[in-house]
């Protein structure tokens, strides 16, 4: 199924969105407490897969709870669908969450679990048969329906999870770390449902640690640190190393090694098959770098702008952002604690 693209309307905004937790004595005392997120301005567009990622304590689980309603905001603004999430019943309705290793009642088996939290969310009662059949059915669940969800695999407990955050037939849907404890075929099955999630229209807003899986689904990241904005854009646009291009050479020989070797930076070599991958400045180098790969006999196999991993985006954030200003271990160790609380 091919995917739609993203359009340009903006269905999550949030400016200067701050949240700082006091208690009771604080409060009083009038102490600043621990801020778990500062100044976040975003947007996400109808369609696209969006990612927010960020070590532990950097004010993920903060922020997905402002965004769905859940908590108050410190200052700043908070709009889904232009409207406040925290009042509006129609933003409710509009929206899904899939939250990290979710509970269900084990008594009830598939279908019940289903139809119980349908009536919750008061859908008309034929409409909810159809539904949890439909949903059943998608996410492959139709043979498991009868079975207690305490005898479920963590693989059905996520797709079960994932049946209950569409049961309204959401616009937007949350998840928080989807692929937490599956297997690789699991995680493979997880990854195509939020393709077609894409597919079909939907924005997917993924929390994950996850970062290669991030890099095959997102259109736009965001990375937080101790509850700050340290990247924030398109994907490619994040992980594009300007001004280098690799490129890639085969049936290479000892000759053109030699020659070649100097021109760039060896990504990748394999001597005895006659492969050769190297990192050259763009413009002239890379045209010599061709040139002389022709001269000599060698294939031209790629030629491509330089792209890095989002981990070493992500690390090499960190770093910087630590460098710059450096951890205190009581406030990492407080903000974390709040954190792993609030989630």
């Amino acid at each position: 199924m091919a995917e739609a693209p993203p359009s340009n309307e903006v269905v999550i905004r949030t400016e200067n969105l701050s949240k700082t937790y006091r208690n009771g004595a604080e409060q009083l005392l009038r102490m600043p407490g621990v801020t778990a997120l500062s100044n976040l301005n975003m947007e996400v567009h109808r369609g696209e897969v969006f990612a927010l990622i960020g070590p532990n304590g950097s004010g993920k689980t903060t922020t997905l709870k402002l965004l769905m309603g859940l908590i108050f905001p410190t200052s700043g603004e908070v709009e889904v669908f232009g409207s406040d999430p925290r009042t509006s019943v129609d933003v409710k309705r509009r929206i899904g969450f899939m939250p990290d290793g979710p509970y269900f009642y084990g008594h009830l088996n598939g279908y019940e679990l289903l139809e119980f939290y349908a009536n919750l969310l008061g859908m008309d009662r034929a409409a909810t048969k159809q539904r949890v059949m439909e949903l059943l059915e998608k996410l492959e669940m139709t043979t498991r329906a009868k079975q207690r969800v305490r005898t479920y695999s963590k693989g059905m407990l996520q797709r079960i999870g994932l049946a209950h955050a569409l049961l309204q037939n959401p616009e937007i849907i949350f998840m928080d770390e989807p692929t937490s404890g599956l297997d690789p075929v699991g995680t493979a099955d997880m990854h195509q449902m939020v393709r077609q999630m894409k597919s079909e229209g939907k924005t997917v807003f993924l929390c994950s640690h996850f970062l290669t899986e991030i890099e095959d689904l997102c259109d736009r990241v965001i990375l937080l640190d101790r509850g700050r904005t340290l990247q924030y854009g398109d994907l490619n646009s994040l992980l594009a190393e300007p001004g280098k291009m690799r490129v890639r050479l085969s049936a290479v020989s000892a000759a053109a090694r030699a020659r070649l070797l100097p021109m760039g930076r060896p990504l990748a070599e394999d001597q005895a098959q006659g492969n050769l991958e190297l990192v050259v400045a763009d413009g002239t180098d890379t045209h010599n770098t061709i040139s002389t790969a022709n001269e000599l006999g060698a294939h031209l196999d790629l030629v491509a702008p330089m792209r890095r991993t989002l981990e070493e985006v992500f690390m090499e954030s960190i770093a910087r952002q630590q460098a710059d200003a450096p951890w205190q271990d009581g406030d990492r160790g407080l903000a974390h604690l709040v954190e792993r609380e609030e989630g």
